[in-house]
């Protein structure tokens, strides 16, 4: 499917001029340096990525379109891949090469004069914390060689966090700041683009709370965290977290903490990235104990209830049904409920036995869209997970496949 950009300016107006204002009394936004940002001339922008409202929150200041370029996982949805059209998104995947991406940005650049949005961290952040930016920005910055327009989101982390489906009453600060002119990308290596704005676009969410002291209203706080922290700090269990209210226990052995409305946990004298991080470590030995009892047990590193989409490029998704997502040291096996869709094509079974099998070592694109969709790339075909429980996270996939794929070098 060959896709065009394009966007309605009369359309971005309008969502300017009543979303936009709506997001800003919402959110309690404000705004800083955009006097610098250009009246006509092209530019780039480059943000820290810290909800799905990022998008939103920008565009609401910008006073022109801005062409963002957004995961492809958006556009298998025939509703919003109209929308995102309408506002002029501009699709990065897997099954489209970076020089087409590429190609459709230097389009809007060159040729429309436009504005295009790049979020360098290829998704929102899990803690606050500004993660790694994807290597090829810098190039791409290398090549424009025009302005480029970085943008700081603070409170829009504690405000709608990437595991929560609902907002907190706090305070958004937008900071927008030159970073480059143009010219002066000449002369500058990949490798120094890549350092100046990742120190330039750093934020960490937690700390600016402690600082600015700002403060998050909300009765429901700590909602749905368990999809972020999924291994009990306590017992080290991996499924039992859950979450109501502001508070966030465990199933299992039933300690709770309270989220603040500073976003700290009472009880534990740990910062929420830290924990974040602890998180990770802990699940990677959980992951090794399980690889280790597996030659003798052959227990399944994870499981969970599913139901699978398929979608080739940016088509809509196909729903191949319900079913057990079991991983293994070096396969995902899906065993299908056919009740649940009877329009399976045959070809995707192994002598009838009604289940699905993808190779770790073909996996590729791996990726959690919104708060738990877990997607990957099998043979330039998108899959999607989707779990029947909002307490299940697509992260906990994400980290058990990515860890067995590089240790395991499958």
């Amino acid at each position: 499917m060959r896709y065009r950009t394009w966007n309605l300016k009369w359309f971005n107006t309008l969502l300017r001029w009543f979303y936009g204002l709506y997001l800003k009394l919402h959110y309690s936004m404000k705004a800083r340096g955009t006097d610098i940002l250009p009246k006509s001339k092209p530019y780039i922008i480059i943000a820290n990525h810290v909800s799905v409202f990022d998008p939103f929150w920008i565009s609401a200041f910008t006073g022109r379109p801005v062409y963002w370029v957004t995961s492809d996982g958006n556009m298998h949805s025939l509703i919003l891949r109209l929308l995102l059209k309408l506002v002029g998104s501009i699709p990065k995947s897997k099954a489209i090469s970076d020089i087409v991406t590429v190609n459709m940005i230097m389009d809007v650049l060159r040729k429309r004069k436009g504005v295009v949005g790049v979020f360098a961290e290829g998704q929102a952040t899990w803690d606050g914390t500004t993660q790694p930016f994807i290597e090829s920005t810098a190039k791409l910055l290398k090549l424009f060689k025009g302005t480029v327009i970085g943008v700081k989101i603070k409170g829009g982390y504690a405000s709608r966090p990437r595991w929560s489906w609902n907002d907190r009453r706090g305070q958004i600060e937008l900071e927008f700041f030159k970073l480059y002119d143009g010219p002066e990308l000449k002369t500058k290596t990949p490798e120094t683009i890549y350092t100046e704005i990742q120190d330039a676009l750093a934020h960490n969410e937690c700390a600016w709370i402690e600082k600015t002291g700002t403060r998050f209203v909300s009765k429901k706080r700590a909602q749905h965290l368990e999809l972020a922290i999924f291994v009990c700090p306590n017992c080290t269990h991996d499924t039992s977290m859950r979450s109501e209210g502001n508070l966030i226990y465990c199933s299992a052995c039933g300690a709770s903490w309270r989220i603040t409305s500073r976003y700290q946990l009472e009880g534990i004298n740990s910062t929420l990235p830290e924990i974040f991080q602890r998180t990770n470590l802990s699940f990677h030995q959980i992951l090794e104990e399980r690889y280790k009892q597996y030659s003798t047990q052959h227990m399944a590193l994870l499981s969970d209830a599913v139901t699978v989409f398929r979608g080739k490029r940016l088509r809509q998704f196909d729903n191949l049904g319900r079913g057990l997502a079991e991983l293994h040291p070096d396969t995902i096996s899906i065993h299908i409920d056919l009740q649940s869709n009877k329009q399976i094509p045959s070809r995707l079974f192994h002598e009838s036995t009604f289940v699905i099998d993808f190779p770790l070592s073909q996996l590729e694109g791996l990726s959690v869209l919104k708060q738990q969709y877990f997607e990957f790339y099998y043979q330039g075909t998108m899959f999607r997970f989707k779990f029947p429980h909002r307490y299940q996270s697509g992260l906990r996939w994400y980290w058990a496949i990515s860890y067995c794929q590089k240790k395991y070098k499958v």
